[in-house]
């Protein structure tokens, strides 16, 4: 892995301090599944620096499959970076499943609704060749 050189600031998300700590030790224990089949390629990697109430609270890294989904990952890479003037830099996660999942990326309007992509408000989906597994980055496009 390496971490994407243009990322220029530290993206500082809002959450619940009980939820944080029970979703990432989730997410840290399963982030990689070993499959028999061939394993995606993680061609980008961008980390998401949390706070909580202003206070550091820890990091989370995702591995980008930019082979099997280039736009996709392009999307997130740059959403991270805010290259465009936007992106999810003081966003927080508006859903939080204890144990499941992490929701978020709406830095429109913070509860699931909003959102915009560099491509426009929508893009196409590229592809479903990457099943869902625990400890999955997934983008959803409503």
């Amino acid at each position: 892995y390496f971490i994407v050189k243009k990322i220029s600031y530290r993206i500082n998300i809002r959450i619940m301090k009980s939820f944080f700590l029970a979703a990432v030790a989730t997410l840290a224990a399963s982030t990689f599944v070993k499959s028999a089949a061939a394993e995606p390629k993680v061609t980008d990697e961008v980390y998401f620096d949390i706070s909580i109430g202003g206070e550091a609270a820890g990091r989370i890294t995702m591995g980008l499959f930019g082979e099997d989904v280039p736009k996709t990952a392009q999307n997130f890479v740059e959403l991270a970076t805010g290259e465009h003037g936007f992106g999810y830099k003081d966003s927080i996660f508006h859903r939080v499943i204890k144990g499941f999942m992490l929701q978020g990326g709406d830095f429109t309007n913070f509860d699931g609704t909003g959102g915009k992509s560099i491509y426009g408000n929508k893009f196409e989906d590229e592809n479903f060749k990457i099943k869902h597994f625990t400890g999955a980055l997934s983008m959803a496009n409503a």
